[in-house]
């Protein structure tokens, strides 16, 4: 028999993780001296909408790094769109904060730990997929994140 598991909001807390992310991201902003933490939350809502937009009904328009190259078009501030480090920062931090959000939900669940017991074990009797409609880069990191080594996914 086939088991077949949401993975988002369901197993982990992936919408507190999205959110604690951003939020610490608009801080990195400021900090580097862009603009402002409230700037970039408002910068980054308005191109997460125009870029889900424009790729309606594609996964792709999930994509994180497609939104900070509009935000950096739309911020006009000297940082050019092309300026590809920038961007790459962006990513990287956002997937940092993404993931020490994950490694602390993890750490202050008391039932984490009887959750992977329970996989494990049905794990052992059946086949166990996950579904998901996120991309496949994000989904990988959070299962590396919050999952032990020891769960092996199909």
């Amino acid at each position: 028999m086939a088991i077949f598991l949401d993975l988002d909001n369901t197993i982990l807390p992936s919408k507190p993780a999205y959110d604690y992310a951003i939020k610490q991201l608009a801080f990195d902003w400021e900090n580097k001296g862009i603009g402002s933490n409230k700037e970039f939350t408002n910068i980054y809502l308005s191109s997460r909408e125009i870029v889900k937009k424009q790729l309606l009904h594609h996964t792709s328009n999930r994509l994180r790094l497609l939104c900070f190259k509009h935000m950096l078009a739309e911020k006009n501030s000297g940082i050019s769109t092309h300026d590809m480090e920038f961007l790459l920062w962006l990513e990287d931090r956002y997937y940092f904060h993404f993931e020490t959000s994950l490694q602390n939900a993890k750490s202050n669940d008391p039932n984490w730990q009887n959750l992977i017991s329970y996989l494990e074990k049905l794990f052992q009797k059946h086949s166990v997929w996950i579904l998901t409609n996120e991309t496949l880069r994000t989904q990988l990191m959070k299962l590396k994140a919050f999952f032990p080594p020891s769960i092996k996914w199909n």
